[in-house]
């Protein structure tokens, strides 16, 4: 073969010995998983960016790092500021391990972290570590460590690995492309100069109109026909990528809605053998849901795979566009300032049909697609999550399409890293057994959220922390039994939340059994973000807190209003009447320091006080200061309090003792509520606490694992209706709303409803009666509607249904239309779950003996 063919240029091959040092750099937010960390944005860094929040046992983990022999160090880019555990600039800050193929596994080598300021987390270091010699692929791990009295070990830019290639062979690979206009070579490894037997991936990329046919040396001999190809270089070598002219048949484009012609498009035209893209269309007043090869079929293709051969016809396929309209609330019930989130709608349907932690079915996977989605369940029970889940941008979770008992995530945290997300009716309950230190849930530097009817629990850290959001509300939570004694660097951790944000809602929840921070305010530490923060608290209930109930929101601007405070079996004396301890900052380093916050407290109600009650400000928070605090006097008073509250957003306000009643009926993921929650209500309205060993020491109600109170429901199972076309709306309810049940695309259109599109419609309905009970009524000696006191949800079933009542212990009974008493239910408490799968299909009146009250019920 004529070598003129080849349009490369030949480098001088040589081979020699000597010495040479080359680096490979790991930014460290390019990690492939982690635990407990954040990505923080700093333009003045390498990346653009670094990882914060390295807490104890906080790790980031690189995936398939190769080693060789000569690989001597890491040098590691850190910066640390002054904590507890480390006073003084140069003292020790903590360490990082490095270790390989697991958390705990093979420890290669340990990094030393001082302190490099003493007020901000941006002065960097390079600390170099030596490591022990490894060869070969390993996962790599860095294990974060504080010292004792710290928090943080520091912020982190990179981990470089320098190798000393000392009298070893260094080789020269050369590359070419034949035609040289015919696509490019990329290379895994950079450079062209390599140490005696390094493994190399290189890869081809045809340009249009070519494929790639094999690989030859630079005489022309065949090496290989893999692509990409690895090989270990052993001697200067030279790789030429052969490609071969293909066919490229035409592309079009149809609309599937008059079936015209979607112009402007591209590409339009493909290479045969190759894979290629297939762009997004715009259609004002609509949502592009997919490309199908059918005009009536709707699909989700994304790509021409490299078996297609021929020209090809797309069809596009449309759902109604869902924007941010302040005409339509996220759902019905949606309220505060994360009240108009769209989620995902106008998006895809995505089904969860197993439990497993990932794959296919799975609600990672689910999340993990890309695009505005609504995730629905075809299962309910508990998932094992094997690390941290992350909820990312444009998506709708409904945990009440879930059948049977629901849905509840174990094992690890959950994390909000994305904006415009709904999440609805599940449960969070993280435990120990993963010995992971973190919350149950949580987010930070994020906006556009709502956060619905969950159960949070069982966390090692907080339970539900969520600040410096914008656009933000958790409604209707139950939080509860945060685990105090568990695995925390720092020991007894039973803490509520930190909560915060600009323009943030925190309404009609319910935080129960937690030894502090109920909640604590707070937004990222010494951020002057807190400054411009809105956060209103109302109408929650507070109960069982221990040390410490609210606190902190230096430089804040907060409205806590008709919220219900109940301290139980483990308040302590000293805090019982707490609405509020605040304060301001005393770091003379911070940009905070010395503001106090504006906050607006009124209305709220502490259980067994009647002063506290009448006057919030003067012994609910005037007399809570912290010892460091004082003196604090009548001017900083003045400053603190402001007479006129901050902006709520649109809230339905309760008293609190209105509220109180409210929250305890239908607050947490209460389609079925469990034994965690069940617990947790029942105890606020008695006042005691179930659990009095926490299993490691703690009492009155303060659990230290999940052991102590029984570990995690089993949940009841229920099959799933059944749906044809696979839209997230059952067949029958589709043929009762004169929808067609073997359609897809009818999901994302707005038939029923000028503002929701189909399928929100009917995973709203799943939930309307609680919905519309939840605001509606305003107290049990209160309502307008008798039918409000004695009802039954979801009032068409064919299986288990929940009755509730203003009374328990009762005999209540079942009555066809013709007047026969068919069943008998008895009632311990004042809701009841029980099966209707024995009796046929059928309208049927429920009967109090007790009340005399009727709902009535259909069966189908």
């Amino acid at each position: 073969m004529n070598k003129q063919l080849y349009s490369t240029l030949l480098l001088m091959l040589f081979s020699v010995i000597g010495f040479s040092q080359t680096t490979q750099r790991l930014e460290a937010e390019n990690y492939s998983t982690s635990s407990g960390v954040s990505i923080e944005t700093n333009a003045a860094l390498s990346g653009g960016k670094n990882i914060g929040n390295c807490k104890n046992g906080n790790w980031i983990r690189f995936a398939g790092h190769v080693f060789n022999q000569y690989d001597t160090r890491f040098d590691i880019a850190a910066a640390s500021r002054t904590q507890t555990g480390s006073p003084t600039v140069g003292t020790l800050a903590g360490t990082v391990e490095i270790r390989t193929d697991a958390v705990n596994g093979t420890l290669i080598g340990t990094a030393n972290i001082n302190t490099t300021s003493t007020g901000n987390w941006t002065t960097y270091q390079i600390v170099s570590v030596a490591i022990a010699q490894t060869t070969g692929t390993h996962d790599l791990y860095f294990v974060f460590k504080p010292v004792t009295g710290n928090t943080y070990v520091g912020n982190f830019d990179y981990f470089e690995k320098v190798t000393d290639n000392s009298n070893v062979a260094i080789h020269t690979l050369t590359t070419g492309t034949n035609p040289a206009s015919a696509g490019s070579i990329s290379s895994a490894q950079p450079g062209t100069q390599f140490v005696d037997g390094t493994s190399i991936t290189l890869t081809a990329t045809p340009n249009f109109g070519y494929n790639f046919a094999r690989w030859v040396d630079g005489n022309g001999n065949p090496i290989a026909t893999a692509n990409p190809v690895t090989f270990n270089i052993t001697s200067n070598t030279t790789y030429v990528a052969e490609f071969k002219v293909a066919n490229t048949p035409t592309i079009s484009y149809v609309n599937s809605i008059g079936a015209t012609s979607l112009t402007g498009l591209t590409p339009i035209a493909y290479t045969e053998g190759t894979s290629i893209t297939l762009p997004v269309p715009s259609v004002i007043g609509y949502t592009f849901y997919g490309w199908s090869t059918s005009p009536t079929v709707p699909n989700t293709i994304k790509k021409i795979e490299s078996t297609a051969t021929g020209n090809q016809i797309f069809y596009a396929f449309w759902g109604a566009a869902g924007t941010n309209s302040k005409d339509t609330p996220a759902f019905p019930g949606a309220e505060g300032y994360g009240k108009y989130v769209t989620g995902g709608r106008g998006g895809k349907l995505i089904y969860v049909t197993n439990l497993n932690d990932s794959g296919a079915g799975s609600l990672r996977d689910a999340i993990n697609q890309s695009g505005p989605r609504i995730v629905v369940f075809k299962v309910s029970g508990t998932i094992k999550l094997e690390s941290e889940l992350n909820i990312t941008d444009n998506i709708t979770i409904a945990g009440q399409t879930a059948p049977g008992g629901g849905i509840t995530l174990r094992d690890y945290n959950v994390k909000v890293r994305g904006n415009n997300i709904i999440v609805r009716y599940l449960r969070f309950r993280m435990g120990d057994e993963k010995n992971v230190e973190n919350d149950a849930l949580g987010g930070r530097f994020q906006k556009d959220i709502i956060v619905d009817h969950c159960s949070m629990s069982w966390s090692t850290d907080e339970c539900v922390s969520f600040y410096q959001n914008e656009n933000f509300t958790l409604q209707w939570c139950i939080i509860s039994e945060s685990l105090r004694n568990s695995v925390h660097g720092k020991g007894a951790h039973g803490y509520g939340g930190v909560w915060g944000g600009r323009n943030a809602s925190f309404h009609h929840n319910l935080l129960a059994h937690h030894d502090s921070r109920n909640p604590r305010l707070g937004e990222y530490a010494n951020d002057p973000f807190a400054l411009t923060d809105l956060v209103d608290i109302r109408n929650n209930v507070i109960y069982n807190w221990g040390g410490n109930s609210c606190y902190g929101g230096d430089a804040m601007n907060v409205n806590l209003i008709n919220n219900y405070w109940k301290p139980g079996p483990g308040s302590s004396n000293s805090t019982k009447e707490r609405i509020l301890s605040t304060g301001r900052s005393l770091d003379t380093t911070s940009p905070l320091y010395g503001i106090w916050g504006k906050y607006y407290v009124d209305g709220n109600y502490v259980n067994n006080s009647t002063r506290a009650t009448q006057d919030n400000w003067t012994f609910g928070v005037f007399n809570q200061f912290h010892g460091s605090q004082l003196p604090v006097s009548e001017a900083n008073k003045d400053e603190l309090k402001i007479e006129t509250p901050h902006a709520s957003g649109e809230i339905t306000t309760h008293t609190a003792v209105k509220a109180y009643e409210l929250v305890l009926d239908h607050a947490g993921a209460n389609l079925f509520r469990d034994a965690v929650d069940l617990r947790a209500v029942n105890d606020t309205r008695s006042g005691t606490a179930s659990i009095m060993n926490g299993g490691n020491g703690s009492t009155n109600g303060y659990i230290d694992t999940q052991i102590a109170a029984g570990g995690w429901p089993v949940l009841p199972t229920e099959t799933a209706p059944v749906d044809t076309d696979g839209d997230g709306m059952p067949d029958t309810w589709e043929t009762e709303k004169g929808l067609n049940p073997s359609v897809a695309t009818d999901g994302n259109l707005k038939t029923l409803d000028a503002g929701y599109t189909n399928i929100e419609v009917y995973i709203n309905s799943i939930v309307k009666q609680i919905t519309d009970s939840q605001n509606g009524t305003l107290g049990v000696n209160e309502y307008s509607k008798k039918n409000d006191l004695f009802y039954v949800y979801p009032t068409v079933g064919k299986n288990k249904i929940t009755l509730k009542s203003i009374v328990d212990y009762d005999t209540v009974a079942i009555i066809n239309l013709a007047g026969l008493v068919v069943k008998k239910v008895e009632t311990t408490s004042t809701e009841t779950t029980f099966s209707v799968s024995d009796l046929t299909d059928g309208i049927y009146i429920v009967k109090s003996q007790k009340t005399g009250m009727t709902t009535k019920i259909i069966v189908k």
